[in-house]
């Protein structure tokens, strides 16, 4: 039996006569014997005979947001999938301010659903916060071509498991833009979304969580009232009860 290294010199000695011949029978006539010797090492030195050297794609950093536009960042993650074991998937959404720092983030688990299910998810919760805030312009940001492609309108959607999920994700889509709303939504590569990925994870170990500067504020200023007891009470406190709630519970 042959040694697949020796298949390999057989298959490039064989290919590289074809391709000399072939120069022959076209008229592409050899200088010299060394001309013709120098021709065929090219031949049979070609890439395909040796181990290929894979290509690797280079991160490209995404392009700069306007500052009047709110940025999202969103990721999603499924542990599991493929292997036969049980599938735990996650959902995360990060919201950054002007100044490019988290400004409320978002983690959701959503149990036994796919990788691209999981996409969709963490897409909704960032269009659910973008039409209920009501920011003139936001820009959402992802690492799954497939939902941003899909999204855009570019890429149409086949798989039948992920028709309801972009209907509920488009549907949010043109409600928002309807307003007056501009939604901007963006692929990038992972490295870039470390943040969300993140987020993601932790919804992928059952953590589900909320953060908000103005949940912050609104529990200062609980507190600050609780202490001084300076004010109507009960107005006040039922006020700040339904602020931590919209801010909170909803993301």
């Amino acid at each position: 039996n042959l040694s697949q290294a020796q298949m390999s010199l057989i298959l490039a000695v064989n290919t590289t006569i074809w391709h000399t011949r072939c120069l022959i029978d076209n008229r592409n006539n050899f200088r010299d014997r060394d001309d013709m010797l120098r021709d065929a090492v090219r031949a049979a030195t070609d890439p395909m005979y040796n181990k290929r050297v894979r290509r690797r794609r280079v991160p490209v950093e995404p392009g700069p947001v306007a500052s009047d536009a709110v940025l999202y960042r969103s990721d999603g993650a499924a542990r599991g999938q493929g292997n036969g074991s049980e599938v735990k998937s996650g959902a995360g959404v990060v919201a950054y301010d002007g100044d490019g720092n988290v400004d409320a983030w978002v983690s959701v688990g959503l149990g036994n659903v796919s990788n691209n299910m999981a996409e969709y998810e963490e897409a909704f919760l960032a269009l659910q916060r973008i039409e209920r805030l009501c920011h003139p312009k936001s820009v959402l940001q992802m690492d799954s071509k497939l939902v941003a492609m899909q999204l855009r309108g570019h890429w149409r959607v086949l798989t039948s498991d992920l028709k309801s999920y972009f209907r509920r994700c488009n549907n949010n889509l043109r409600r928002s833009r309807q307003r007056g709303q501009i939604i901007e939504v963006v692929h990038i590569y992972r490295k870039y979304n470390k943040d969300a990925d993140a987020k993601a994870n932790l919804g992928v170990d059952g953590v589900n969580q909320h953060f908000s500067w103005c949940f912050v504020f609104c529990q200062l200023l609980f507190a600050y009232l609780h202490v001084t007891r300076k004010h109507s009470h009960g107005f006040c406190r039922v006020l700040c009860a339904n602020a931590c709630f919209v801010f909170v519970f909803k993301f």
